[in-house]
């Protein structure tokens, strides 16, 4: 927790402030002797750990108070409740931006790409083989030291070496979170509660609220968790449980699913009981891998892997002697310096002159001071700095950017990732599927005929994830999801 903590105070006034934002949570008490003082026990050492920079301590709320500071919950539901600080971010942003910053220090980046087994000389992991899914051609790349990130894959990715390499016993768990408009919910901060089986979340996210997640495992393909009807229900359920107007289907906006690699720890342990703690390890000479951890600590997962493999006791270890002690501590990340002043030049002049607060706001909440680049796309085609009817608050610049500077090959990536329209919007983009698909093309030079699979190949993927949400159990949702997707190119699977 201390690490974690350390971490979001790096990014919210160092690393990322443009994309971290603080956020505050109230915790709901239920019982009235005995949780207070327990409770508030628990946000004092939090508090503690958080050190002097942090933010705002915990705050004791009597049942006046919260229902007067949350409207929107159920009185019945609470004899009062706490406030504590934290912090929020849009992971998919997150993730482009740091490779983006790898990419300004001298790394390769290559979108699309399936890798497909290690190349060795001798005993010894010297490279990779990867396809590019877009061609289907095979790439080699060479490398002193290969570090695997593989994720849910984390398990079997020693096994492209030899069958009896140690490697590590991953149970991948799905967690699923539900979108829902801001005016669903009559609140002034998020909700944090207790569930049987872990806890609850309500985020202001986006505009949005963002209401997660479970933890169940997944034992279906790995690379298409979907959501159920049952997830939906179970989360519909446990929100209702503490606000005064119930949300129902009609509030749900979207549904995002994903997979958590968690480490093996113990042979029977439910995947709510396993450790959030990331391994890394070696089981060949020159590849090193990690796995497990969670998104706030991703920094020092990075320096970890990285220490490892640069440490590692090889022939060459005199190459990585020189190598600088890690400073990623002290290093922005892309579109972090500069990033207010950025948004104070685009609203005084240029083709974002004018925009609402709101929407310069959100333009530089995703793009930090890089949100220049959008404006010059702008400045030379007027039609870009137009708001996207009906989705609010996005710039049809965004879809432009996205193919020309972040690295959208499909109308999946820009719709599902590089924006969140798929997610934020109940018709997923379909309004604009055509607009979009023009833009694109002209960014990325497609013919008509790939313009019309890109259409198809989209809606098909729609079309599967509602048909997996009408399902009850992960393995009806996984079959209904796969009869759909199986005849699409292989790219449309996953990024």
């Amino acid at each position: 927790v201390r690490e974690a903590l350390k971490e979001r105070e790096l990014h919210l006034t160092k690393l990322a402030p443009h994309l971290v934002k603080p956020v505050f949570f109230v915790w709901p008490l239920t019982h009235k002797i005995w949780e207070r003082p327990y409770v508030g026990i628990g946000m004092t050492i939090y508090d503690l750990m958080g050190g002097k920079k942090s933010g705002p301590r915990h705050r004791h709320y009597s049942p006046a108070q919260l229902a007067k500071a949350m409207p929107g919950m159920d009185p019945a539901s609470n004899v009062g409740g706490m406030r504590l600080y934290d912090s929020v971010e849009d992971d998919s942003r997150m993730a482009l931006m740091i490779a983006r910053t790898a990419k300004s220090f001298g790394a390769g980046i290559l979108c699309g790409a399936k890798v497909t087994r290690f190349t060795t000389t001798g005993h010894q992991v010297t490279g990779v083989a990867a396809v590019d899914r877009t061609t289907g051609q095979e790439h080699q790349f060479k490398a002193r030291r290969v570090i695997a990130a593989t994720g849910v894959w984390s398990g079997e990715t020693a096994t492209w070496l030899d069958e009896d390499a140690p490697t590590l016993l991953i149970r991948p768990s799905k967690g699923i979170h539900i979108i829902v408009d801001a005016d669903a919910l009559d609140l002034d901060y998020g909700i944090l509660m207790r569930t049987e089986k872990s806890v609850l979340f309500v985020i202001p996210w986006l505009d949005r609220w963002l209401i997660g997640d479970t933890d169940t495992e997944w034992l279906e393909d790995k690379a298409a968790p979907v959501a159920t009807n049952a997830d939906v229900d179970y989360l519909l359920a446990k929100v209702n449980s503490a606000l005064a107007r119930k949300l129902t289907r009609s509030d749900v906006r979207g549904v995002i699913a994903g997979l958590r690699p968690l480490v093996q720890t113990s042979p029977d342990a439910d995947t709510t009981k396993l450790s959030r703690e990331h391994s890394v390890r070696s089981p060949a000479k020159g590849l090193h891998i990690i796995a497990g951890g969670k998104y706030t600590t991703y920094r020092i997962m990075a320096r970890d892997a990285v220490d490892s493999a640069v440490g590692e006791d090889s022939p060459d270890r005199d190459h990585f002697s020189s190598f600088p002690k890690n400073r990623t501590a002290d290093i922005p990340i892309f579109g972090a310096a500069d990033y207010q002043t950025a948004r104070a030049d685009i609203q005084r002049e240029g083709p974002f002159a004018g925009l609402p607060d709101q929407v310069l706001d959100h333009l530089v909440s995703r793009h930090g001071s890089a949100v220049r680049e959008l404006a010059q796309l702008a400045t030379a085609d007027p039609a870009l700095a137009e708001p996207i009817p009906g989705y609010h608050p996005y710039l049809w610049a965004e879809i432009s950017y996205a193919c020309r500077a972040e690295g959208a090959m499909t109308i999946r990536d820009v719709l599902e990732r590089r924006t969140r329209i798929a997610a934020c919007f109940a018709d997923g983009g379909e309004s604009i599927l055509d607009q979009v698909a023009t833009v694109m093309a002209a960014e990325l030079g497609w013919s008509e005929s790939q313009r019309g699979k890109q259409l198809s190949g989209y809606r098909t993927w729609r079309s599967a994830e509602q048909a997996a949400l009408a399902e009850n159990s992960d393995s009806a949702a996984a079959a209904a999801y796969a009869r759909l997707m199986g005849g699409l190119p292989d790219q449309y699977l996953t990024e």
